[in-house]
């Protein structure tokens, strides 16, 4: 998953800098018309914030603290030992 919010904030990043005056200059490329509206610009940006968002996702959602992070070990009704979550 984090490598997919990688590529995906690297291809928004370019999006942006596409629409940077000083990368217009120094690679001379014929773009279409649609990357110099504000429109690819603000969809390039909010396809950067998914990919950030993304790689901060585990499997389960959105990583949180689990507070303890450990579970008791029973033997019978006496806990004998902990382990950790």
């Amino acid at each position: 998953m984090k490598i997919l919010g990688y590529l995906i904030a690297v291809i928004g990043a370019i999006g942006v800098l596409l629409r940077t005056e000083m990368v217009k200059k120094l690679i001379p490329l014929t773009l279409p018309a649609i990357t110099q509206t504000t429109y690819f610009m603000i969809g390039s940006i909010i396809i950067v914030l998914i990919g950030i968002a993304l790689t901060f996702m585990n499997g389960r959602g959105m990583n949180t603290s689990r507070g303890g992070g450990e579970v008791p070990i029973y033997s019978g009704n006496q806990i004998v030992g902990y382990r950790r979550i």
